[in-house]
């Protein structure tokens, strides 16, 4: 059969559906229960106002369709819309932000507490090492006036004794 027989070429009114232009044949293997699911509402016979009602009939379909789309389509209730959870993640990202430069702020007044802390305790640490050599230099000079002392007090022993044996043999 060639595509430009009677039956072929039909014409489809202005607003008729796919379906209702179908040859009968087509229609009634279209309309079988394996092909229940697809099944749509049969349209109706050709009349004088046929026009306007399969303007009706698609419209018809096509708010029927609409809806099972709308009804099929997967939103989940607990995800929030994508400009919510942007402003959600600009939110947590302008925290993220504050924590930062608070916790650098306190970074830094730490460094600086550190940085004077260890600078005291070089000077503790300069201060003591200058307290141990002058400790140092006492107790050397301690020591030598010990000696001189220990010397000193020995001289003056020799002296008595002598002195004591000198003047002894004349009493």
């Amino acid at each position: 059969m060639s595509s430009n027989t009677p039956s072929s070429r039909r014409t489809v009114t202005r607003g008729a559906t796919a379906r209702s232009a179908v040859n009968p044949r087509v229609s009634a293997s279209l309309h079988s229960p394996r092909r229940a699911s697809v099944k749509s509402p049969t349209p109706p016979p050709l009349s004088p106002d046929a026009p306007e009602v399969l303007a009706a009939s698609l419209k018809r379909e096509t708010e029927e369709k609409e809806r099972v789309c709308h009804c099929r389509r997967f939103v989940p209730p607990f995800r929030p819309s994508l400009t919510h959870y942007h402003s959600q993640l600009l939110v947590q990202l302008q925290n993220k932000d504050q924590t930062i430069s608070s916790l650098s702020e306190e970074n830094s007044s730490i460094s600086t507490a550190l940085h004077t802390a260890e600078t005291r305790l070089y000077e503790f640490y300069a201060e003591q090492a200058r307290m141990d050599e002058e400790l140092s230099a006492r107790i050397e000079v301690t020591e030598k006036l010990r000696t001189q002392v220990r010397e000193l007090e020995k001289e003056k022993r020799d002296l008595h004794r002598r002195y004591n044996e000198e003047v002894s043999p004349h009493l």
